[in-house]
């Protein structure tokens, strides 16, 4: 919607859109706080969109978020991070809970949870892409991984505490990219350069 709204007043002649591979992965039909661009918007919605008071109460008011079984015990991972015995013990809380999280499983045990969230960022790829096309624009999508996708000790250590195989832990690039295929849109996957 910001993309759209913005268009007229920046006249891009490309769109470059990062997706993040974590929490960008999401389904926008159940698990979304955003409301997708295809979605028609009514006064709440515009109250929720546009008020930062409403944002504020909305917080606060909030029940906490449900942990997974891995996040509350805080399993005892992080080694891999250089220096992780020196920092602070709030510091290595954050990291743990950044292993810990379950939040992309579902993409990459291949669930039926996992397998709608990519078809709902497809959706709104989809949705981009046509907005390109429409102003006779380039689309290009850069896959953005996360840290344990990346540095190998790390990976290793995330891949253990859930269960995963290599295979598994890059499968949203892999399904992104199939999609970008399929649909001739630019991609750049900065792992597959990587390794």
């Amino acid at each position: 919607r910001l993309t759209r709204r913005l268009w007229a007043t920046f006249r891009p002649r490309h769109l470059v859109l990062a997706l993040f591979v974590g929490n960008d992965v999401v389904d926008y039909e159940r698990r979304s706080s955003a409301r997708p661009p295809w979605d028609p918007s009514s006064p709440l919605d515009w109250l929720r969109e546009h008020s930062y008071l409403h944002r504020l109460l909305a917080a606060k008011l909030a029940p906490a978020r449900p942990t997974s079984p891995a996040e509350e015990a805080l399993p005892d991972v992080g080694r891999s991070v250089p220096g992780f015995d020196r920092l602070r013990l709030t510091q290595r809380r954050s990291l743990q809970r950044q292993f810990a999280s379950a939040e992309l499983l579902p993409v990459l045990r291949d669930t039926e949870e996992g397998r709608r969230r990519l078809r709902a960022t497809e959706r709104l790829l989809v949705a981009m892409d046509a907005l390109a096309r429409e102003h006779s624009a380039g689309f290009t999508l850069i896959l953005v991984p996360t840290k344990q996708q990346v540095i190998p000790e790390q990976r290793a250590e995330w891949q253990a505490l859930h269960g995963i195989s290599l295979d598994q832990a890059l499968a949203p690039q892999r399904e992104l990219r199939r999609w970008a295929e399929q649909n001739r849109v630019a991609v750049v996957d900065p792992l597959v350069s990587m390794a």
